[in-house]
């Protein structure tokens, strides 16, 4: 990973949770987060940017499965051991949910379960080239 570190890299802007929990899981292994050469919210954008070639970027693993563009770039075999981030869902106490709110609901859950099975556990956070 340190040999990369000085490589074009795409990340999201600094401010938000995803780039804290990811740059702590970092420094926790000696690490830091490489400075970006292009920093964007758009995951349409880095991954048309990742598919030059010319970039690196630190993206999860589900990102690859679940995106259009997924064969155009691929993971590297850099061991980062960062974990999935925990989601969950919220309801509000003696509220009914609606039907289209459950079966969302219901469906992610599937997606969850079937990529929790996929996955191997503490390699969740990728190293994504061309």
């Amino acid at each position: 990973m340190e040999e990369l570190m000085h490589e074009p890299w795409l990340q999201i802007p600094e401010d938000n949770a995803v780039n804290a929990y990811v740059a702590a899981a970092l420094r926790a292994r000696g690490l830091a987060l490489p400075t970006p050469t292009v920093s964007t919210y758009s995951m349409h954008v880095r991954y048309n940017l990742l598919s030059t070639g010319r970039f690196l970027a630190l993206l999860w693993n589900w990102t690859l499965h679940f995106n259009s563009n997924g064969d155009s770039v691929k993971a590297l075999p850099v061991e980062l051991g960062i974990p999935a981030r925990p989601v969950a869902t919220v309801r509000l106490k003696n509220r009914t949910l609606s039907p289209i709110a459950e079966r969302f609901i219901e469906q992610a859950r599937g997606v969850a379960n079937s990529m929790t099975i996929r996955r191997r556990a503490g390699a969740d956070l990728k190293l994504i080239r061309r």
